[in-house]
C-alpha cells in the first residue's frame, strides 16, 4: 500500500491542510496477475489503513482532513470486495470519513453484469454501502446513486427524525451529488 508512504507527500497535505484519500492497494500500480489471500479481508485492510494513519498523524495531518477508502477492486477478489462492501461501517472506527469506490468496477461481473451493464448493480451497491455506513460514494451516475442514497437514509430514519433526504452538493447537470464529484472514468 502505497498511500502516504512518501514523506515528501505527507509533508506537502500537512503544508496544504488540505483533504487526502488514503486508499487500501497492496500494489502500486494494481499487478492484475497477483493474488493474494487475506484470513479477513477487512480486519487486514483496517490494519494496513491504520498504519498510514498512524504515519498522517506523525506527519502533523489532521485526522479530520483523512477520507479512508477500502480499495474495492485493487487486489482483491470479488468476494472480498462485496465483504469490504457489507462491512463498510467497520471502517469508521479509524476516525474518518469512509469513501466507497465501486462505481461499475469489476466485482460486478460475479453476479452476472458485464463491463457495459453494471449501472443497477452500482446503484444496489450504493444503497448497502449508504445503509452499512459508507459517508462518500464514488460514482458514475450521480441522479441514480443519489436516489439510492436517500432511499437508504430513509430507511435508516432521516425522514422520522425530520432531517429529509441526504445532504450533497449539485453536480453541474443539477443532480444531487452524493457526498462528492462525478467521476468521469
Amino acid at each position: 500500500m502505497t498511500g502516504l508512504e512518501d514523506p515528501e507527500m505527507r509533508a506537502v497535505v500537512a503544508d496544504a491542510d488540505c483533504p487526502v484519500i488514503v486508499m487500501h492497494s497492496l500494489d502500486a500500480p494494481v499487478d492484475p496477475d497477483a493474488d493474494p489471500e487475506y484470513d479477513d479481508v477487512v480486519a487486514e485492510v483496517l490494519d494496513s489503513l491504520r498504519e498510514r494513519l498512524a504515519l498522517a498523524d506523525t506527519a502533523g495531518i489532521d485526522r479530520d482532513r483523512v477520507i479512508v477508502d477500502p480499495g474495492l477492486g485493487f487486489g482483491k477478489s470479488p468476494a472480498e470486495d462485496f465483504e469490504l462492501l457489507a462491512r463498510c461501517g467497520e471502517f469508521a472506527a479509524l476516525g474518518c470519513p469512509v469513501l466507497v469506490g465501486h462505481s461499475h468496477k469489476s466485482l460486478y461481473g460475479a453476479v452476472g453484469r458485464d463491463a457495459d451493464d453494471r449501472e443497477h448493480a452500482t446503484v444496489a451497491g450504493t444503497a448497502l454501502a449508504a445503509d452499512r455506513g459508507a459517508d462518500i460514494v464514488r460514482v458514475h451516475d450521480v441522479a441514480e446513486n443519489r436516489a439510492a442514497v436517500d432511499v437508504a437514509a430513509a430507511v435508516g430514519g432521516s425522514l422520522r427524525d425530520g432531517d429529509g433526504p441526504a445532504e450533497g452538493a449539485e453536480n453541474a447537470e443539477g443532480a444531487a451529488d452524493p457526498e462528492g464529484a462525478e467521476d468521469p472514468e
